[in-house]
Order: C-alpha cells, then structure tokens, then sequence
C-alpha cells in the first residue's frame, strides 16, 4: 500500500554500471548485486497542503519532497496517478507548479503477472521567466506535453541488489 510509505525514502543511482533489465517471464532471477550508490536522494511524504503550492493540486492525496521539488500524486487502493509538480522548475530559485489537466497513471492495483493499461496524460503550462537566456530577454516559458504510456507487469521472480534479495514483478517499460 503505497499510502503507507514511511519518510523518507532513500533512493540511490548507479551512473557507472551498465545493466540490462533482464528476461521477462515467471519465476526470473534479476541479480544487480554489482551495482553501487554513486547518488542518494531523500524524498520525504507529506500532505499536499504541506507541500510548496500544494493549494493548485486539490486532486491530490500525496506529495513527495525530492530535493528543492514537490511531486503530486492522488492514491488509492486501485492505482496512483500523478498530477504534477512544483518547486524550482525553472533552476531559477522561483518556485512554479505544474499541473496534469489529466493525470498520469503510474501503477495500478493489485498489480500482478501480465497487468497491463494504457494512459494518456497531458499538460500546458506558462510560466513567467523575465530573465536573460542566452542573451536573449525571455518573458515567458511554455511547455506542453502529451505522455501516452503503455505498461506490462511482465515477469515476476527475485531481485537482488547490494541491500539484499526481495521478491519482486518486472513493470515494463
């Protein structure tokens, strides 16, 4: 239950090794023993009314802190959807929401062997710049995006990595 998500969650990324994802299929074996923790993150959970401009996402029932940004999810015992974020967008120091006109399907529950959706999700946001870019005076940024997303649940098996062996199913891609 991803409700029940302790802070805070440590994630680490391995910039050096390559790994491959492994086989599909049931019963696998993924080993990423080798792997290292060149970079950690601490993301904390908090209300979405803790959460910088957590006011612009009232569809939401979550949100996770991860460095100077504010993740929105809106969770349930069927899904998670994401609908934004907010923080330093720009690498500015101004703090700017993004928001989904419609979500973004990240998981759906219960998730097992062979679950799949399909999703599309969208956004269009502008957002007041008034600084230099590259010499140039730019008002204003929009971005716009359409994310279509097409997931598989397809293998299932043990994973191992440096922080030990847990069962676990392939969310592909």
């Amino acid at each position: 239950d991803y409700s029940l998500v302790s802070s805070p969650l440590i994630s680490y990324t391995d910039t050096e090794t390559t790994i491959t994802p492994g086989a599909a299929g049931a019963n696998v074996t993924w080993n990423f023993a080798a792997m290292n923790a060149h970079d950690t993150v601490s993301n904390t959970f908090m209300a979405p009314s803790a959460g910088v401009l957590g006011n612009k996402f009232p569809m939401t029932n979550k949100c996770m802190k991860r460095d100077t940004n504010y993740l929105y999810f809106d969770t349930s015992a069927t899904k998670i959807d994401f609908w934004g974020a907010a923080g330093h967008l720009l690498g500015n120091g101004v703090d700017n929401a993004l928001v989904y006109s419609n979500a973004q399907k990240i998981i759906t529950f219960p998730s097992t062997y062979n679950t799949a959706f399909s999703d599309t999700a969208n956004y269009d946001a502008k957002f007041a710049y008034n600084a230099l870019y590259q010499g140039v005076f730019v008002d204003s940024l929009r971005e716009k995006e359409r994310i279509i997303t097409t997931s598989l649940m397809d293998g299932w098996g043990t994973l191992t990595t440096p922080k030990g062996s847990f069962p676990s199913l392939r969310h592909w891609p």
